[in-house]
């Protein structure tokens, strides 16, 4: 199985197996044997992504502006988790597409980091054109139940 482990002359590791056929620990002896909750045995990888953005408020009276990121709840477990998983294949970012996927992604394999970011930058839409706002007189007649209510104003409008 591939290891994205690298040596220390840059090479991938490659892990040696005893006479069982049970992956040695790497980096020496640690007294533990079996492979506990993990997965597999040898390297165990997990990928997780962390999506952040800077939202800025729109609006003078919203108050959303701030660092924002994506969570995942899990109905299952009752948690929050950050989106990400146990790479299982040969391709380590194949959990993030299976996580994202939608109908323009396809059947495309993500192999390289690179992919990933494209994914999502080409996901970004970009805020709304600033409107210009002008004041106007233009008043519209309304149900008079009072003297106050008999005419409402209108001092924003739309300049475009």
């Amino acid at each position: 199985r591939q290891s994205w482990i690298i040596a220390k002359d840059g090479s991938t590791l490659v892990y040696k197996l005893d006479s069982e056929g049970v992956p040695q620990n790497p980096m020496g002896r640690t007294g533990l044997r079996g492979r506990g909750a993990l997965p597999r045995w040898g390297p165990n990888h997990y990928i997780h992504i962390i999506l952040t953005r800077f939202q800025k408020a729109r609006e003078a009276f919203l108050s959303t502006k701030g660092l924002e990121f994506v969570v995942l709840w899990t109905e299952k477990r009752y948690h929050l988790s950050i989106p990400g998983g146990f790479v299982s294949g040969e391709h380590r970012y194949e959990v993030i597409r299976s996580m994202f996927k939608n109908q323009f992604i396809g059947n495309i394999v993500w192999t390289e980091s690179s992919a990933v970011i494209k994914f999502f930058r080409d996901c970004i839409i970009p805020p709304p054109p600033k409107v210009e706002l002008a004041e106007s007189n233009e008043s519209f007649p309304s149900i008079a139940d009072s003297e106050e209510n008999l005419k409402i104003t209108h001092e924003v409008v739309y300049k475009g």
